[in-house]
């Protein structure tokens, strides 16, 4: 199979869009950290931790499922799962405001926050969970 001149054009403008795209992302991506850390579990919030204060904690989700989660130096990291994947275990630390680390398996979020977003935020929906 021959490309065409078209195609060629296709392909080179997608991929200096999606430069382009990543770059926009990139450069509006919040750089201020975070004040908080709100933990949602089936779509519902679980609980909102200062960044400020270390702490470890485990959540239990049922049925022997389980994630523990730390909070040192103002950085968050999933330190423990017992998902099938584990991806979650091996994302990196987040601190800053819209950061998140999604555990998929057991439909938990753990998202960085600011203060100011607790009082910004509407009734809009950010998010759907199904």
């Amino acid at each position: 199979m021959k490309i065409k001149r078209r195609d060629l054009i296709v392909i080179v403008s997608l991929l200096l869009l999606s430069i382009l795209m990543a770059f926009f992302v990139q450069r509006f991506k919040s750089n201020v950290n975070g004040d908080y850390l709100l933990v949602e579990l089936n779509g519902k919030e679980y609980g909102k931790y200062p960044l400020d204060k270390d702490k470890t904690f485990k959540i239990e989700i049922g049925n022997g499922k389980y994630n523990v989660v730390e909070i040192k130096d103002g950085k968050v990291n999933m330190k423990e799962a017992n998902c099938r994947d584990l991806i979650c275990t091996h994302m990196p630390a987040i601190s800053k405001g819209g950061e998140t680390i999604v555990c998929l398996p057991h439909r938990l979020i753990l998202e960085i926050i600011e203060e100011d977003d607790e009082k910004s935020k509407d009734d809009g929906i950010d998010k759907v969970v199904g």
